[in-house]
């Protein structure tokens, strides 16, 4: 009786076309990713998002969520995890207020195209590492800067705490955005309303009479 061998090679074939047919698949819209395995820094997301609004996000937990009658029309938004937006020492330049620097808590997002504008403000959402928030503060003190890309003074936005780990602000631009820690000339500058006396409001890196 004669055997035959199996097909090995073809046997091959037919899984890695299955494996790739699976990778591609995905539904209408979703959110793709380039440049890096898994979410990692660097890697740039994706996302369709027409006039009606819509939602982008990263494997960092970034996100952009746009209402409807933001855009005019739909419009591919991208997210990117850019630490070299910002200075190696992790300290910003901040023009706006009394705060003068600050101190970067988390990494920085670059979210285009970069200077697309919004008729309705998007939300702009940022992780952040609450090691590194310094001693003597609080999330509370934390803001999100922004600034056009290739520039390296930021002005700060009016920030609210989503959790623990998470910070938003209402954005109408697209450019580069990270977390940060005001800080005044003298040290003492004023985050998102949880450094100021009884009594007082931050506007801007400044306490002032609420």
């Amino acid at each position: 009786m004669t055997r035959t061998a199996p097909l090995a090679g073809t046997t091959t074939c037919l899984l890695g076309f299955f494996a790739m047919a699976c990778s591609s698949s995905g539904g209408p819209g979703a959110a793709t990713g380039t440049g890096g395995a898994g979410g990692a820094s660097g890697a740039t997301v994706s996302q369709s998002v027409s006039a009606d609004g819509g939602m982008l996000t990263t494997p960092e937990g970034a996100t952009v969520a746009v209402p409807a009658g933001a855009l005019s029309a739909t419009t591919t938004l991208t997210a990117t995890a850019t630490p070299s937006a910002i200075p190696s020492t992790g300290t910003v330049t901040l023009t706006g207020g009394s705060a003068t620097s600050g101190t970067a808590v988390g990494t920085p997002f670059v979210f285009g195209p970069e200077g697309t504008t919004f008729s309705v403000p998007v939300t702009v959402t940022l992780p952040f590492d609450p090691a590194k928030v310094p001693t003597g503060k609080t999330s509370a003190s934390i803001q999100i800067a922004t600034a056009p890309i290739g520039t390296t003074t930021f002005t700060l936005l009016p920030t609210t705490v989503v959790d623990t780990t998470h910070v938003s602000a209402p954005t109408s631009h697209f450019s580069g955005f990270v977390p940060v820690i005001p800080q005044s000339s003298g040290g003492s500058g004023c985050g998102s309303g949880g450094d100021c006396a009884t009594g007082m409001i931050c506007v801007n890196g400044t306490c002032q009479a609420g």
